[in-house]
């Protein structure tokens, strides 16, 4: 009897390698929490939604508030640069999620400050060229 061998889709070390030099030119942790901040902010007035239109409703503003945290998770991920504005940004909004949207239970209120403090924190790696040994030895006269 034959066995046939089914080919597996393997994933390839280079590949993991490309993903690891991508997330470590971003703040991705940061950015990480930001965005599961915001989808916990948006739970709740989702789950709500019905009760928008209700005149004096506040839900509105809690899912403009979910909504712009993940959005600050995720401007840093495509432009590094922004990883300081979008971080205090994602800061102040947590902070105003918890009278607004509940905070998201308090937890996305919570993982919304310490990604965004780590948004705030995150400073690109830079890696020096490496230089020829025989350009930097100095001569003996």
């Amino acid at each position: 009897m034959l066995k046939f061998r089914k080919k597996s889709k393997q994933v390839q070390p280079e590949n993991w390698s490309r993903f690891r030099r991508w997330r470590y030119s971003r703040p991705f942790t940061g950015s990480l929490w930001l965005m599961v901040s915001g989808i916990l902010v948006l739970w709740g007035p989702i789950t709500l939604f019905r009760l928008a239109i209700v005149p004096g409703s506040t839900i509105w503003a809690g899912l403009l508030i979910g909504a712009l945290l993940f959005l600050m998770g995720l401007l840093p991920l495509l432009v590094p640069s922004y990883a300081l504005m979008a971080g205090a940004i994602g800061v102040v909004l947590s902070l105003i999620s918890l009278p607004v949207g509940g905070g998201g239970f308090v937890i996305g209120m919570i993982l919304g400050l310490i990604g965004g403090a780590l948004s705030v924190s995150w400073k690109p790696t830079v890696y020096r060229l490496r230089s020829d040994s025989s350009s930097t030895s100095s001569s003996t006269s």
